[in-house]
């Protein structure tokens, strides 16, 4: 409770400093506020992850949440999971200072492999661990234009993966990206993190180019070097590369970008943390028309455990989608899609493995004259190991007005195995003295499934109120569970279908305005899941959170409060207490220049705390920066 009421202090201390700011002779007439506020409720954001097609997000048939650019530059944030704790029913868990995991609604775990995350249409999931290792990828904070986040299945168009929502990452645009911009951020734990991006134009060809390098020091070095591990627990380069010009009646962008560098991450309890490099690389070449989209992407990487160079891994991903749009007659569209997917990865000694995967979805979107829009979808899948698999859907939205909606929906969604679960072959001998560890893939294992059911309201109340509530209710098969399978002195583990659950909950925020200078956002979310064998509840991530958010701007000044609470859970048998995770950031652009200096503090209020049983320890940090751009 202590935590909390620090929390809360800390919001309340800062809405009073920015109340009694707001009260000076600067302060506008009640006709200009009325106009702002008007403003920023009229206008209606567009969205198009859950549909694959641009619509107002009130029409969306999937429950899904918006992060801005301005959001991202304000947050103080310095990783994509950081600014991902404000969406209600995300789970983010920092297992070391630069391994985190997200989830969605409640089923977070080490290693998570329930959520799709894509990158311009990009698939970065990495279908070798089934993960996506978010300290790794080749992306700067300062080269995203929004981030899209899609709470509940999506398989029925993005197939397999997509199985507790999607997060959509989708970067500037060469004509978005300014000439120049540059960053820097020092600060505690050996934070040092510089970015630069340029983009302008030659011929018919835009371009931009995005370079940077970041590095970060473990919570506790001692910890770390009483292990055998590097003090640093990341340290990575990543650059970027985009073009784009018009062809024939569309557009083509090719996009090219790799990282290199090392992170901490504990991937097993039984392996404990390791220091594991990693270099990825990509391409991505999208072609689009008004009613066309044709995408083909590589990803590359080859990563290894930096204290045993014999757990090394490589993987090629080829991926192409040609998707058409078909728009009968007004108010009604059809989406028809082809994807094919190409797999190879080598798992160490001549462990070599290759899939060939494919499918085709198709969704009709109709909407009346009457504010009733509705979507039907359906997507068929084919794996060489697990089968064919149908992911239908269906929603329903009504909007009496604009700016209101109402929303049901049902659909189903799979998870594959990764090729760990499938074909791992990993044989270490005397572990412990007259121990042996044996650990087998299984083939045979049978895809994950998740069956949703959700209903949702939003409204914009009055000029300075909006709010949104979801109600979810899941059933869940199939879970791929890790599983011993013989006894010392030689120990056995694979990989088995074992189970479902049954998991439900709310999600409700609001936005909110206090004056043209103040505003702010506050989330709750519940959610719980229970075996369906015994009825107990499965022991994972908090049911209870809450978020809150204040954001201040007055003039050249700003000034920005976040506040996560999370309520204290069993994790797999293992008490963790409630924290509250308090970050600000205060900046101040220098007059008739486009140069801001700032300072952020994450973990303000010093709540110590672990996020997973055996995670390290999270501490504060507080940092400086600088961001000039022409």
């Amino acid at each position: 409770m202590s935590r909390y009421r620090c929390a809360l202090g800390v919001a309340l201390l800062l809405l009073a400093v920015c109340s009694v700011a707001a009260d000076d002779n600067t302060s506008p007439s009640p006709e200009a506020l009325v106009a702002s506020e008007l403003l920023l409720f009229q206008e209606i954001p567009e969205v198009v992850t859950a549909a694959k097609e641009t619509q107002p997000i009130t029409e969306s048939p999937s429950t899904i949440s918006i992060i801005t650019a301005e959001d991202i530059r304000r947050s103080g944030a310095t990783t994509v999971p950081d600014v991902l704790r404000s969406i209600p029913g995300l789970d983010v868990m920092a297992v070391t200072a630069s391994d985190v995991n997200v989830s969605a609604r409640g089923f977070n775990r080490l290693l998570a492999n329930k959520m799709l995350v894509l990158v311009d249409g990009r698939s970065v999931y990495q279908d070798m661990l089934g993960v996506t290792l978010w300290a790794t990828l080749p992306l700067v904070l300062d080269d995203i234009e929004r981030i899209e986040v899609v709470r509940g299945p999506g398989s029925a168009l993005y197939g397999a993966n997509a199985f507790n929502g999607i997060i959509n990452i989708i970067t500037k645009t060469p004509q978005e990206t300014p000439t120049l911009l540059a960053s820097h951020v020092t600060g505690a734990q050996g934070m040092a993190a510089t970015s630069l991006l340029h983009a302008g134009r030659v011929r018919d060809t835009d371009y931009k180019i995005s370079l940077a390098t970041d590095r970060l020091d473990a919570w506790d070095e001692d910890a770390n070097q009483a292990m055998g591990l590097d003090r640093t627990s990341h340290d990575f380069d990543r650059w970027n590369v985009a073009l784009q010009r018009p062809v024939a009646r569309g557009v083509i962008t090719g996009y090219a970008g790799a990282s290199d560098g090392h992170v901490q991450i504990l991937p097993d309890e039984a392996w404990g943390i390791i220091d594991y490099a990693s270099d990825l690389e990509y391409w991505n070449l999208v072609y689009e028309e008004s009613d066309l989209l044709v995408q083909g992407f590589w990803n590359h990487g080859e990563q290894v455990v930096l204290s045993d160079l014999d757990d090394w891994v490589e993987f090629h991903t080829y991926d192409l989608e040609v998707q058409k749009r078909l728009q009968p007659r007004p108010r009604h569209s059809m989406i028809l899609g082809a994807t094919w997917r190409h797999n190879k990865v080598d798992l160490s000694e001549e462990q070599d493995y290759t899939q060939r995967l494919y499918g085709a979805y198709v969704q009709d979107h109709y909407v009346n004259d009457k504010g009733v829009s509705v979507v039907a979808g359906l997507r068929f899948d084919h794996h060489p190991l697990t089968g064919e698999h149908l992911s239908p859907r269906a929603s329903v939205v009504y909007s009496p007005r604009k700016g209101e909606s109402y929303r049901a929906s049902a659909s189903t969604a799979y998870r594959n195995p990764s090729f760990f679960e499938s074909y791992l072959d990993l044989r270490q001998n005397d572990v412990m003295p007259g121990v042996d560890l044996w650990w087998y893939g299984n083939e045979s294992l049978g895809a994950e499934k998740i069956t949703s059911y959700e209903v949702g309201y939003q409204a914009v109340v009055n000029p300075r109120l909006r709010w949104e509530v979801d109600a979810f209710y899941n059933k869940l098969d199939d879970f791929i569970v890790k599983t011993p399978v013989a006894g010392p002195p030689r120990i056995e583990f694979t990989y088995l279908n074992s189970g479902g659950a049954t998991a439900k909950g709310v999600e409700a925020g609001l936005e909110f305005i206090l004056a043209p200078e103040l505003r702010g956002f506050a989330n709750y979310s519940y959610q719980d899941v229970t075996d369906d064998d015994t009825g107990d509840r499965l022991r994972s991530a908090p049911r209870n959170k809450v978020n809150v958010g204040l954001r201040y701007t007055q003039s050249q000044f700003t000034a920005d409060a976040f506040a996560h609470y999370a309520a204290s859970t069993d994790w797999e048998g293992r008490y963790l207490p409630s924290y509250t995770l308090v970050n600000a950031r205060v900046g101040y652009t220098l007059p008739e220049r486009d140069l801001e200096v700032f300072l952020a503090a994450y973990n303000l209020a010093k709540d110590t705390h672990q996020e997973y049983p055996t995670g390290v320890e999270i501490g504060r940090r507080v940092t400086a920066g600088v961001r000039y751009s022409f």
